[in-house]
């Protein structure tokens, strides 16, 4: 993937080894561990 220069973000998720994906809604970790996908944000800069 090409990405011109500004500001963007990631998104990553877990699936385990029975193809079962992460669900997107975030919730704390207690009482059954944290959920959520995890997300980044991060710029872009030109080429010099």
């Amino acid at each position: 993937m090409d990405l011109g220069p500004g500001g963007d973000q990631a998104e990553v998720r877990a699936t385990d080894r029975t193809g079962d994906t992460q669900t997107r809604r975030r919730v704390p970790p207690i009482p059954d561990g944290a959920t959520g996908w995890h997300s980044v944000q991060f710029t872009v800069s030109e080429r010099g």
